[in-house]
């Protein structure tokens, strides 16, 4: 598996705060991985100057590392879709991309990639997921059963179930959704809550799986080190109860787009019980029985259109 080509998103986002010391030590980690065919690029932001002249420093010691600076605040699915888009176009397509939270640390662990990519490809997996050591949301989303979810990772990796999901930290997205879903990868109708939500239907419709790899992979996870959703969670004064609703752009609201006769229908599901997927939509293995229709589905539910969102209007810097 060494021959595919990765390229590592690290996002780190200064509004809020100024992580860099965080940052420099992550992103070394990342450079020290044994993995010979990945390129990082730093999605930062709204970073201070400062922060800015001290990552072209680090970057300018590698030839595999480049940056993608905005300047505006946007949401993570947003910032993330935008750089994957500008890297393709200076460099080509990639064959997957991995996702890593900005308080996310590799550790001494050089076989990180190797380990992930390796599980992605030979899974039909359109979405592959790191265990974090904290706040990877299985125990609370796996509720009813995670003694036996947990002895399962011990050794295997673990197929999410419909409905189900896992909490955005380390993620290897496959390029077929990019392709799939108008050069976007991460649903961005979400301004603070519920992407993870949409994850096992976006594999669904791919007739692929999401999983998440075995425990011989654990990350270290400091946890919102850059902040929740800055910028957005002001809007609903923190109040989760109304988050689920909660959009970005959009032109109508969370009920017409989500929670519409044919999301019922399809075989979508949202927001854990809020709707539940049509079971009849699946096979007896959780394979999605009309795949197209389900894509077509979230193709203008969970992603914005042009029109309500033009991601050529984004101000940005490209280093190469």
């Amino acid at each position: 598996m060494k021959n595919k080509n990765i390229l590592v998103v690290y996002n780190i986002c200064g509004i809020k705060f100024d992580n860099i010391t965080m940052w420099v030590n992550h992103l070394n980690d990342i450079i020290n991985q044994d993995y010979p065919n990945y390129k990082i690029v730093i999605s930062g932001c709204k970073i201070s100057e400062k922060s800015k002249q001290t990552l072209i420093e680090f970057k300018n010691k590698y030839d595999n590392i480049i940056i993608n600076w905005i300047d505006e605040i946007l949401p993570i699915s947003v910032t993330f879709n935008q750089t994957v888009r500008v890297c393709i176009k200076e460099f080509g397509p990639f064959d997957s991309y991995f996702y890593v939270a900005s308080d996310v640390k590799f550790g001494d662990d050089k076989k990180v990639i190797t380990k992930m990519v390796t599980a992605h490809f030979e899974n039909n997996s359109a979405i592959t997921s790191a265990m974090v050591d904290n706040d990877h949301g299985l125990d609370g989303i796996y509720y009813d059963c995670w003694d036996q979810v947990d002895e399962i990772l011990n050794t295997g990796h673990f197929c999410i179930n419909l409905g189900r999901g896992a909490n955005m930290h380390a993620m290897i997205f496959d390029h077929s959704i990019y392709e799939t879903f108008n050069n976007k990868i991460i649903p961005d109708i979400f301004a603070s809550h519920h992407i993870e939500n949409t994850f096992i239907y976006i594999a669904a419709s791919l007739s692929k799986k999401f999983i998440i790899h075995c425990k011989n992979i654990m990350l270290g996870h400091i946890g919102f080190a850059d902040g929740h959703a800055v910028g957005f969670m002001d809007e609903i004064k923190w109040d989760h109860r109304v988050a689920w609703k909660h959009l970005f752009k959009s032109k109508t609201s969370a009920e017409e787009r989500l929670l519409s006769d044919e999301a019922k229908e399809c075989g979508f599901g949202y927001g854990g019980t809020i709707l539940l997927p049509n079971e009849k939509m699946y096979d007896k293995d959780e394979n999605h029985i009309d795949p197209l229709r389900l894509l077509n589905f979230l193709k203008t539910a969970i992603y914005l259109s042009d029109d309500e969102y033009n991601y050529d209007n984004i101000n940005y810097t490209f280093i190469k």
